[in-house]
């Protein structure tokens, strides 16, 4: 058995200097750990306050109406903060024979609300009273399903 034992010498300084070095090293790991933390947390809390913001969903809401037992489509167009366009389906010839304004009396009242943001405040003539209240009820009924798929998603 030849074995010869080998010492290392390593001088006090460079020891040293290696451990400091080491410890800075595991300090700047551990303060990036909780820097990356801080900055997930901001990120989420940022993402739920622009999301509390927002008024709608953003997408496409439908809902349906009846004027005189035709069943007439509404089709309302949005993102986060804005009614982007508002549409009239399945208009059917009975309807516009019954209601020959509709579609003009629909295309101000959609552009009124498109530009208003909502449907409060919205002024019409008193001759299309019966015709523009029901359209604004399909309206809001789409945007109500807006609204409450944005509730949802908040929670």
């Amino acid at each position: 058995m030849n074995s010869k034992t080998k010492i290392i010498v390593i001088p006090k300084i460079v020891l040293i200097a290696a451990v400091i070095i080491l410890l800075l090293i595991i300090s700047i790991a551990v303060f990036m750990g909780f820097q990356g933390n801080k900055t997930q947390e901001m990120d989420t809390q940022q993402m739920q306050n622009t999301a509390s913001d927002h008024i709608y969903t953003p997408g496409v809401y439908t809902s349906s109406i009846m004027l005189d037992g035709n069943q007439l489509d509404i089709k309302v167009t949005l993102d986060a903060n804005n009614i982007n366009d508002i549409e009239m389906l399945n208009l059917s010839e009975a309807v516009t024979t019954m209601y020959p304004m509709l579609s003009d009396n629909f295309n101000e009242l959609a552009k009124n609300v498109c530009e208003n943001g909502s449907t409060d405040n919205i002024r019409y003539s008193s001759d299309v009273k019966y015709t523009t209240s029901v359209l604004l009820n399909g309206i809001n009924s789409c945007l109500e399903k807006a609204q409450q798929v944005h509730t949802e998603t908040k929670k």
